[in-house]
């Protein structure tokens, strides 16, 4: 059973998934994150520092890309219906499997209910906003789970999970004490739009 059977829905346009290596993702996400985001971290990048959260060295635009390099296992960009999946080895394993499966999920979300007209109504209210996050992500975790459950061997599902429990790096060591959890930090709005999928699940659930 495939991931659209598996959520009850099918895609109404054709969907071309690109495996991409690590380096091409860094390159990716910042091509993504554009001035007005680089302002947003300038401003939190300076309230980091007030607060005693962020070494002063610490220079917060290339810490936030080099985090976000080193967790995020795939992506679907809301703006732009790509979906991307990190590929260190071919053929997927099962991890890379359960992160095609996830963000497929987000694929359908897209064409089937407009995720991307929900997520910026949404973005007015902070509260509403998580609300959102929070439905999207929680289908697309669940989806994939039961995808993941009929059509993964359980072998390879204890992999994954252990595979994704792990959330550390150089660039988690140099994060705000606050942010630790927290791979999304701070709350851009061009990156959290895209459904990140992170080595971790994140606090706020963008992933």
């Amino acid at each position: 059973m495939g991931v659209a059977e598996t959520r009850g829905l099918t895609f109404l346009e054709p969907l071309a998934p690109q495996l991409i290596t690590r380096p091409e993702l860094t390159e990716y996400l910042a091509a993504i994150i554009d001035a007005e985001d680089q302002d947003e971290l300038a401003r939190f990048q300076e309230l980091y520092w007030l607060l005693g959260l962020l070494d002063p060295s610490v220079e917060l635009y290339g810490l936030f890309l080099d985090l976000l390099g080193e967790q995020v296992l795939g992506l679907f960009n809301l703006e732009t219906d790509e979906l991307l999946v990190v590929a260190e080895t071919l053929p997927l394993d099962t991890a890379g499997k359960l992160t095609m499966a996830h963000e497929l999920v987000h694929a359908l979300q897209q064409q089937r209910f407009d995720a991307r007209r929900l997520v910026e109504e949404s973005e007015t209210n902070q509260d509403r906003e998580l609300a959102m996050t929070a439905l999207l992500e929680g289908d697309a975790t669940v989806a994939s789970g039961l995808y993941a459950a009929a059509n993964l061997s359980m072998a390879g599902n204890v992999g994954a999970a252990a595979k994704g429990g792990r959330f550390g790096g150089t660039s988690v060591s140099k994060s705000p004490a606050c942010d630790s959890e927290n791979p999304a930090f701070p709350p851009t709005k061009r990156a959290p739009s895209s459904c990140l999928r992170f080595s971790r699940r994140p606090a706020s659930g963008v992933r």
